[in-house]
């Protein structure tokens, strides 16, 4: 999936390696240490006014958890200097991953091109490869440096939105939603609809928020949003739908950031645990990692634009 690029594969092996990690560890709360305070450390760049995404999110979490960094703002050494910031001496680069395609046509045998062969459509397909791009976090940086609108810095006070207002937040999303006294929620392919419990029956809000999350996330994989169904329709136990339910989970954890709420792992998706380190542990486990990353980043922005009714733009590159 990396192709030949060492730096690309090592990102990806060392974030699989952090991840398995947390779910050994302490897989009643894998995803605590590195959830973020009202949205803030989510990992962002204030110059160009975009938002990292796929597995670039968490790996630049991480590395800043790593060097105790307080802030999710990163950018380039140009784009530090442009707004007439200095690289502190001394500082290293940390890596993140940047996805290129191009076409390229099989009958014309010719360079990669910006567009489909006009003379071959049906000969030419998207040839697509990772590469790596420097950033610095705004603590290796000395000046003004900027905020980004969407996410101001976090504050020492508990701004945490109430469950009512987090239930009006989620209740712009659009979702054929029930809420009602039971045990367990899910969400119905069939019939395209979520059901929770009250939200009373949460011991906290971040419970609450989490759940519904969840199943918001895989709300986003119906045919006529996201199109992720092969993985909804599978059974208990295959790999395709502990896959599924892992951008479920990744989705209501970088929701739950995006709205201002700590990520508190359901119990019950416990059970799924020992199917994720089974399928990280394999061969493909870093390129299944990022898929799922890059999956639950677009599921996440798909249920954010519409909670705040504008569109938070979520980027790899810089």
């Amino acid at each position: 999936m990396f192709g030949n690029n060492q730096r690309v594969e090592e990102i990806a092996q060392n974030l699989t390696q952090a991840i398995i990690d947390q779910l050994s560890e302490d897989p009643g709360n894998w995803t605590k240490p590195w959830v973020a305070r009202q949205g803030a450390d989510i990992p962002h760049n204030p110059i160009s006014n975009t938002v990292y995404k796929g597995g670039n999110v968490l790996h630049l979490m991480f590395v800043a958890i790593a060097n105790n960094y307080s802030t999710g703002r990163w950018a380039t050494f140009k784009q530090w200097q442009s707004v007439g910031c200095k690289i502190v001496k001394g500082s290293s680069a940390t890596h993140a991953v940047k996805w290129n395609f191009k076409w390229k046509c099989d009958t014309c045998k010719g360079k990669l091109q910006d567009k489909r062969c006009a003379k071959h459509p049906d000969a030419s397909r998207q040839v697509a490869w990772a590469n790596t791009f420097p950033l610095f976090n705004a603590d290796q940086v000395e000046g003004e440096i900027p905020v980004h609108a969407s996410f101001p810095l976090a504050s020492d006070e508990d701004d945490t939105p109430e469950a009512i207002e987090v239930r009006a937040m989620f209740a712009t999303v659009g979702v054929d939603w029930q809420e009602k006294a039971c045990d367990r929620a899910a969400y119905s392919p069939t019939h395209d609809s979520v059901v929770t419990p009250l939200a009373d029956q949460f011991t906290s809000v971040g419970a609450y928020a989490a759940t519904v999350a969840h199943e918001f996330g895989h709300w986003t994989g119906h045919s006529s949003r996201l199109n992720r169904e092969a993985g909804m329709q599978s059974r208990f136990g295959t790999k395709a739908y502990a896959f599924e339910e892992l951008i479920a989970e990744l989705t209501s954890v970088f929701v739950c950031n995006l709205i201002g709420v700590e990520h508190e792992p359901v119990p019950n998706h416990a059970a799924y645990i020992d199917n994720w380190l089974s399928a990280l542990k394999s061969d493909d486990g870093p390129a299944l990692l990022w898929k799922a990353c890059t999956n639950s980043t677009a599921a996440a922005q798909f249920i954010t634009e519409r909670i705040q009714g504008e569109e938070i733009e979520l980027a790899q590159a810089a």
